[in-house]
């Protein structure tokens, strides 16, 4: 695989989950919790799913909230996390949990209940499960990186791709055009509402790609 420094393309990812799988295995507190169920965001979706990226530095995951021993569950998996990086010689990141931050309590209880419902599984083995996250929060939490990007840290063009290709995900589901103000509704968070000009830009993105309306 590649170094700790580079992006990981969509079969990288499925050897490293596959190494960890079997970490996972011999472990007897994971196997009995097993299969170990995760939701997923960000470039593993676009890699694995939308192809809009060829690759991406990591994996970000939510765990189960709702496991009866979480504590120890998060510290058995971090040891096979780093079995599996030590054995493939990458870093110890390349799958994390930095993406918790974002929803936290029943919020986040209730995000990987709906996520499971959906039902789009990115990775299954024998000891973990890993499904995408619910699309519109993946779609929300874009347009607000989008329009708070005020530093560039971020390529824009990235999260721009992504957006476009989860709306258009979800149009393809609701069988109509996304409305405004149901995306708008969407947010949890009132201080970090969704911009029009986010909004438009997406739209705008959206007919030069597909060739027809996905945000009205």
């Amino acid at each position: 695989m590649a170094s700790a420094k580079e992006k990981y393309s969509a079969a990288e990812f499925k050897k490293a989950l596959e190494v960890l799988d079997a970490e996972m295995g011999k472990s007897k507190n994971l196997r009995k919790m097993s299969p170990l169920r995760m939701i997923s965001a960000g470039g593993f979706v676009a890699v694995s799913v939308f192809g809009n990226r060829s690759s991406t530095e990591d994996i970000d995951y939510i765990l189960d909230p709702e496991l009866k021993d979480l504590p120890k569950a998060e510290k058995k998996l971090s040891i096979a996390i780093e079995e599996a990086a030590d054995q493939l010689r990458i870093g110890k990141n390349w799958i994390n949990d930095s993406m918790a931050v974002f929803t936290v309590g029943e919020n986040r209880k209730t995000l990987f209940r709906q996520s499971i419902q959906q039902n789009e599984i990115l990775f299954q083995g024998k000891h973990i499960i890993i499904y995408a996250v619910k699309w519109q929060w993946a779609l929300t939490r874009k347009l607000i990186r989008l329009g708070s990007n005020v530093k560039g840290d971020r390529d824009p063009d990235i999260d721009l791709s992504d957006s476009v290709a989860l709306a258009r995900r979800i149009v393809q589901q609701n069988g109509a055009p996304l409305k405004r103000d149901v995306i708008k509704g969407w947010t949890e968070n009132i201080y970090t509402p969704i911009e029009d000009e986010v909004l438009d830009q997406v739209a705008a993105e959206y007919v030069r790609k597909y060739g027809t309306q996905g945000i009205i």
